[in-house]
């Protein structure tokens, strides 16, 4: 008797098993065929949430000229390498492979991947070669993205004027600080579709197009610019002085011709953007 009424209970214990079971089934494939139902678009947005992202789309700065259209400031595309330090397996392989790439030393790649547990600049602003070269590596979690790096042709002759941007191309100094809101450009936006690593493998669509900055025209002379640098330093070199600066003005128009300190700074080298060089003593002093 009692034989029978246990196998009655596992029988029925089965049976509700298997109707929940089907139920559930019966659920997924409702959910699935029935595409204008709210259960099917909970789901679909739950997917979405996981695999699909905005990504932000870099832009230019505007270009600086003088009063002859002779360019004193303009950006180019760059990438900086990045990784994410979760998925990267950082063997002593892997790292002397990406401190080859990028000339730099296995030391300080541990050094980054230490300080942060998410993100991690490798390199900012590299030449897009080199980029590929390190994509090519083909490491898990590596990646790289598009930016623009600030360039002066005119270098030390115009930097207490133009100035210069930070590594994240925000003005800092002279006309790139006071015209920030000009030269600025505006960042666009795309949505993408990534993978479990964080990899983007497919482009869904364009959300917002980049849009360059505005240019600006100096009334700088760069002929007499070029000329007031040379002369005065040469005089702080004869009378040994500490600094010096010189300004040439339009008598008719009150314009800045040429505006020239002592001493400068080469603006494309940021190891001398020190504040004894950077200093715009003919406007400060």
């Amino acid at each position: 008797m009692r034989g029978r009424l246990y196998n009655w209970r596992v029988a029925l214990l089965w049976f509700a098993l298997a109707t929940a079971l089907l139920a559930l089934l019966l659920r997924l494939v409702y959910l699935q065929l029935n595409a204008a139902g709210k259960g099917h678009a909970f789901l679909k947005r739950q997917g979405d949430i996981r695999v699909l992202s905005n990504e932000a789309i870099a832009a230019g700065r505007g270009e600086i000229r003088d009063r002859h259209g002779d360019l004193l400031a303009y950006s180019t595309p760059v990438q900086s390498v990045w990784l994410n330090p979760g998925v990267f397996e950082p063997s002593q392989q892997n790292l002397q492979a990406l401190a080859a790439v990028l000339d730099t030393s296995v030391a300080q790649i541990k050094r980054r991947l230490a300080a942060n547990q998410s993100f991690v600049f490798l390199r900012r602003q590299v030449e897009p070669a080199t980029a590929q070269a390190v994509l090519a590596l083909g490491l898990n979690g590596v990646h790289a993205q598009a930016e623009y790096k600030r360039f002066y042709p005119a270098a030390e002759f115009a930097a207490h004027i133009v100035g210069f941007t930070d590594v994240e191309d925000r003005g800092q100094e002279g006309v790139e600080l006071a015209f920030d809101h000009i030269l600025q450009g505006q960042a666009g936006q795309r949505k993408v579709m990534r993978n479990a690593l964080g990899e983007t493998i497919k482009d869904i669509g364009l959300l917002k197009a980049a849009s360059s900055g505005g240019q600006l025209q100096l009334a700088i002379d760069m002929n007499l610019q070029y000329i007031a640098y040379r002369e005065l330093k040469a005089a702080v070199a004869e009378h040994d002085a500490r600094s010096g600066s010189l300004v040439i003005l339009d008598v008719d128009t009150g314009e800045v011709l040429a505006l020239v300190n002592q001493p400068s700074y080469n603006v494309n080298d940021r190891s001398q953007l020190l504040p004894a060089r950077t200093r715009n003593r003919a406007l400060i002093d």
